[in-house]
């Protein structure tokens, strides 16, 4: 597979996966995905496109629990049965020292094609050059809008109008309190 198609199939399945993999899932083997660089221009050629029709096989990496694993690999393997022509190899990792080990991969030109990543580190990433601007792919991808999310979810992957990584989730904190413990303690 050419660079620029197997980066075309990429940034759409770092798309589908992030979204939770409904909308994009056959979007990196049709005619959309099929025939675009990284950065979304059509290549058009004969070529590139059975350059798009060959198998590839896509490195994933992700962290967190086993049930977080678990529905991760749910959504994969959802992504191979509608794009049979790509398979994902997955390695889960620890989440003890993760974004070291991205940087290290980076470094080592061993990073995968898609990863999971903590939003903290995105812009931090980016600057690195680890992590490339995805709004091209992203702007002409029809079934993502920007405005399906909550604002602040884009908030820790964009910088100077540029965006580096997809919203995954959103967590809503909370705190529970005990009542009547404070009451007896006079709080």
């Amino acid at each position: 597979m050419s660079q620029a198609t197997r980066r075309a199939v990429t940034g759409y399945l770092g798309a589908a996966l992030l979204s939770g993999g409904g909308a994009l899932l056959a979007a990196a083997c049709g005619p959309t995905g099929a025939n675009q660089s990284a950065s979304g221009s059509s290549a058009g050629s004969a070529q590139s496109g059975q350059a798009a029709q060959a198998p590839a096989k896509l490195t994933w990496w992700s962290r967190g629990t086993q049930e977080w694993n678990e529905m991760m690999m749910a959504v994969g393997q959802e992504y191979m049965r509608q794009s049979p022509k790509i398979t994902l190899e997955y390695a889960f990792q620890p989440s003890s020292g993760y974004t070291d080990r991205i940087i290290t991969a980076a470094a080592s030109d061993t990073l995968p094609d898609v990863f999971h990543l903590n939003s903290q580190d995105a812009i931090s990433l980016a600057a690195k050059g680890i992590l490339q601007d995805v709004s091209g792919l992203l702007a002409s991808e029809k079934k993502i809008k920007k405005s399906d999310f909550f604002p602040w979810a884009w908030l820790r992957a964009e910088k100077d109008g540029k965006t580096y990584a997809m919203p995954l989730k959103g967590t809503c904190n909370v705190m529970y309190v005990n009542q009547s413990l404070l009451e007896r303690e006079g709080v």
